[in-house]
């Protein structure tokens, strides 16, 4: 597979833990095609494991995502933007579809809130 992070993240076969195990190969074809993940997969297997070892638990996998997604000890570069955004693409699936119950709720801050009431 290709992608256009190639050149900024060569893999790392040699590193510790970067290959995919079965729980999460497992998990991968379980997820619609346009959830699966190919930029993580390829340079980040480490995370993919992680993010198929706590799928099944719907309040801890929020945790997971937000630690991923952010940088609270301010020493992370982050991830690439085509990482990134898996991440984010699949968070939103796994809030929006999956587990709805886990939607915050609505602020003042929401333009959704207004939009109702300025109709």
């Amino acid at each position: 597979m290709n992608d256009r992070t190639d050149p900024i993240l060569p893999s790392r076969p040699d590193a510790p833990g970067q290959t995919l195990d079965l729980r999460a190969r497992q998990w991968l074809d379980s997820l619609p095609v346009d959830q699966r993940l190919p930029v993580l997969r390829r340079h980040y297997p480490h995370v993919v494991n992680r993010l198929a070892a706590d799928w099944h638990r719907p309040r801890h996998m929020i945790g997971v995502f937000d630690e991923l997604l952010m940088d609270t000890r301010g020493t992370r570069n982050g991830f690439p933007f085509e990482a990134a955004l898996e991440l984010m693409q699949l968070r939103e699936h796994y809030v929006s579809v999956l587990h709805p119950e886990l939607h915050p709720e609505p602020t003042a801050r929401d333009p959704e809130v207004w939009r109702g009431i300025w109709r």
